[in-house]
């Protein structure tokens, strides 16, 4: 509680914010966009003005961090920034001359200065891959300006225990681990898993997701063999029948 406040996090999916027109948060956060719950939303431009609109009603003072590693985020980004003051792009892989990002798993702030390493990615264990890599560094620039030290939110990065069904390592026997990523609900998540790993048994489906998963088989290389459930399975199979067992 910095200077006695109470501050809530909140995660919003796109329903939750569809159904919030008053929320006005204070510090507003937006990882990326994926085209995913089109059968609510009607269009992925549907869907990406909704992921806005959090943005959009956050309270006049808001701080803003908004990834802006895929067009339609960075799009978004640009618009905001010349709107408002507090508004911070995030980077993963590439160098920003101002904002954060991270770079050779290497965290950088370069918030309104020169860019200064903030700490080594490596030290957060339950944070593989770039992805995390990306949430870390916008958790960083949420609570940036917050937390005056940027070696205590280097500490509680590096301490982070990772979340149930996020890369969750559920179990060990011998040489092989479960990994429960069943939040990863779409062929985008997906793939950020599997880019994590190699030498994979891979369970996977659900209900089949616009787009599929053809996106996926540049992984397959890393893909012992696949396990199909659900409503998915009979599709997801003719996808994979030639490339994988």
């Amino acid at each position: 509680m910095p200077n006695g406040r109470t501050i809530y996090v909140l995660e919003m999916s796109s329903y939750q914010i569809d159904l919030a027109p008053g929320f006005a948060p204070d510090v507003a956060v937006l990882t990326n966009i994926s085209p995913d719950h089109l059968e609510r939303h009607g269009s992925f431009d549907n869907y990406i003005s909704v992921k806005a609109r959090l943005l959009e009603q956050a309270a006049p003072e808001a701080h803003l961090a908004i990834g802006v590693a895929d067009s339609s985020s960075a799009s978004i980004y640009s618009r905001l920034s010349l709107a408002r003051g507090a508004t911070v792009p995030v980077s993963i892989g590439k160098v920003l001359g101002r904002g954060v990002f991270a770079v050779d798993g290497t965290l950088y702030d370069a918030w309104g200065r020169r860019a200064s390493k903030v700490m080594d990615l490596a030290l957060a264990a339950r944070l593989p891959g770039l992805h995390n890599w990306q949430n870390a560094a916008l958790a960083y620039a949420a609570v940036r300006p917050i937390i005056d030290d940027p070696r205590a939110i280097a500490s509680a990065i590096a301490s982070f225990p990772g979340l149930p069904h996020r890369l969750e390592e559920v179990a060990r026997i011998g040489r092989v681990r479960f990994v429960n990523d069943s939040k990863a609900t779409n062929a985008d998540a997906a793939a950020r898993a599997l880019a994590c790993f190699g030498d994979i048994y891979w369970i996977a489906g659900g209900r089949p997701k616009t787009g599929g998963i053809g996106q996926l088989l540049q992984y397959t290389p890393r893909i012992r063999k696949a396990y199909l459930i659900g409503e998915a399975a009979e599709e997801f199979a003719r996808t994979l029948d030639a490339h994988l067992p």
